[in-house]
């Protein structure tokens, strides 16, 4: 009954570890998400000078504007949706170790069961030798 508890907690601690790197692997997608938000911020600061340069109307500069603040909204989604992720991971992380100490405690059970099943065998054993030992003594005198 123990080997299936422990098959079963091995089971359990698969798909923890299973939960956990589908929310680790979404947390680097996000987090790769906010890096392009802010390097696309950057390249849009990086040429605002020379487009304000060459700026013919205002219309241009208020696009040059808009472009920032969607590009700086993009970074606050994505700041966000990171966190969320972090969360997802932390969260499926910490399952993730209580699965894994209780399968080393029903590991821990199984290996102490045994080692007691085989004291008693080896006492059983000893008691039967015992008695052959003391049989052959009692016909011998």
């Amino acid at each position: 009954m123990l080997k299936r508890i422990r098959a079963a907690r091995e089971r359990i601690r698969d798909a923890a570890a299973a939960e956990f790197a589908v929310a680790d692997a979404e947390r680097e997608r996000v987090d790769s998400r906010k890096r392009d938000a802010e390097e696309t911020r950057r390249e849009i600061v990086r040429e605002s000078g020379q487009r304000l340069k060459i700026a013919a109307h205002i219309a241009e500069i208020e696009i040059l504007g808009i472009e920032l603040g969607g590009a700086d909204e993009g970074i606050r989604q994505a700041a966000h949706a990171l966190n969320e992720a972090t969360k997802k991971s932390e969260v499926a992380a910490g399952l993730l170790r209580g699965c894994e100490r209780q399968l080393r405690l029903s590991e821990r059970l199984v290996l102490e069961t045994r080692k007691e099943v085989s004291k008693i065998a080896d006492k059983n054993e000893q008691a039967m030798v015992d008695d052959i030992i003391a049989s052959r003594w009692s016909k011998t005198e």
